[in-house]
């Protein structure tokens, strides 16, 4: 009998133990890929049915082909006409929070991010750094974690708030 329960407890100890490990494992994968987008390498790309809503666009966009619709801001607006298409991001982040699904195929991410812009017009380039949260909600696909959902906001309200009646 007390072999049998000093089996069963081994039993549950190791299955338990892989699981930490397993999380890991999902854990460093995830930073890892979040390093890769602050480098501007070869990140992972957000899903194509991917939410994307930054404090830039009216409201959320709902996949890669939905058109954004820009808050009609004219500290925004007027710098990114201006630069045409002609901009540099570089990102910072610190992960303050990440948390994986028991099931290890979703996640959840809340980081800070230190955000540059460079806009290149024709007054030359110009750079606006500023700080933003996000939170990032993580998929695991064919192996592969990628962002399936992206929520950002600048902290010092240099965006009005995108909340409200979502025109289209």
């Amino acid at each position: 009998m007390k072999t049998t329960l000093l089996l069963i407890i081994s039993a549950v100890f190791a299955v338990s133990t892989a699981a930490a490990q397993d999380r890991a494992v999902d854990e460093k994968a995830i930073r890892a890929a979040i390093a890769a987008l602050d480098a501007g390498t070869d990140g992972p790309r957000m899903l194509p049915d991917g939410v994307q809503w930054t404090g830039a666009y009216k409201y959320p966009l709902f996949s890669s082909k939905d058109k954004a619709v820009e808050i009609d801001h004219p500290r925004v607006q007027n710098r990114l006409r201006e630069a045409n298409g002609r901009f540099a991001l570089k990102s910072k982040t610190t992960v303050r929070k990440l948390e994986i699904a028991q099931a290890a195929d979703m996640a959840y991410e809340v980081s800070d991010v230190e955000l540059t812009v460079q806009l290149k017009g024709s007054k030359g380039t110009e750079t606006d750094t500023f700080m933003t949260s996000t939170l990032r909600v993580w998929k695991k696909v064919d192996g592969t974690w990628r962002p399936a959902a992206a929520f950002n906001f600048a902290h010092d309200g240099s965006y009005p708030n995108p909340a409200g009646p979502r025109a289209r």
